[in-house]
């Protein structure tokens, strides 16, 4: 982690607007809005809306993930990759930070952080998730564990079945566990302390995140939908 300025060359301008009214958008903590994915929040937005600022990340080339808004803040994660060869399609992945944390009432960028092990593709790129002052981001070999205010790493999570190639899930996090997806398995982790509390494999990957409701875990991939 590394406190970071926004002076320099941008080769890519990421656009985040601010919407000005007086109705508060409130918080979007995951992907989905919530766990059970509902993507719903009862707000009222404003009829004119006003650009209030616009963010340039020091970037060079890639795709950004849905973005998460959490007590004041915005965190957008990005796959940081050029072209390298166009037959067959390869991607050269960068070195600079992929990971930003940007304040929501003005765009500054508070702080950034380097994911080892971005998406293996820059179409398979997933948004972090957010619980209790915690930002937990996703990717192909860990599940990182952030201190949401600093950056600060707090732990990171890997297992055999994560390696590069393998395709992630968005996190979900809820009570006192994050869950989530590689592969084929499914992972239950204490958001404590990164520790694993159980796995279970199914007979297909997916893209899509599980979903929780009524103590209930669900989870859809490429072959049969399966409830915890």
């Amino acid at each position: 982690m590394k406190k970071i300025k926004t002076a320099g060359i941008v080769a890519v301008l990421i656009l985040l607007a601010v919407l000005i009214g007086t109705a508060q958008a409130g918080d979007w903590p995951m992907m989905g809005h919530d766990p059970c994915h509902t993507r719903y929040l009862d707000s009222n937005i404003p009829n004119d809306l006003n650009l209030n600022w616009m963010a340039d990340l020091p970037i060079r080339g890639g795709e950004v993930m849905q973005p998460i808004v959490n007590d004041g803040n915005i965190f957008v994660y990005y796959c940081s990759f050029m072209m390298a060869s166009s037959q067959p399609i390869q991607y050269e992945m960068l070195e600079e930070d992929n990971f930003f944390c940007l304040d929501e009432a003005s765009g500054e960028i508070l702080w950034s952080f380097k994911v080892e092990k971005p998406p293996w593709s820059p179409w398979e790129v997933y948004s972090p998730c957010a619980a209790d002052g915690k930002i937990y981001i996703p990717c192909e070999t860990y599940l990182y564990c952030l201190d949401a205010k600093s950056g600060e790493l707090l732990w990171k999570f890997t297992d055999q079945s994560m390696r590069s190639g393998t395709r992630s899930t968005s996190p979900v996090a809820i009570g006192d566990r994050v869950y989530f997806m590689v592969s084929c398995e499914v992972y239950c982790i204490n958001r404590a302390n990164g520790e694993l509390i159980w796995k279970y494999t199914t007979r297909g990957g997916s893209r899509f995140p599980p979903a929780i409701d009524d103590n209930k875990l669900f989870v859809a991939n490429q072959v049969v939908s399966i409830i915890f």
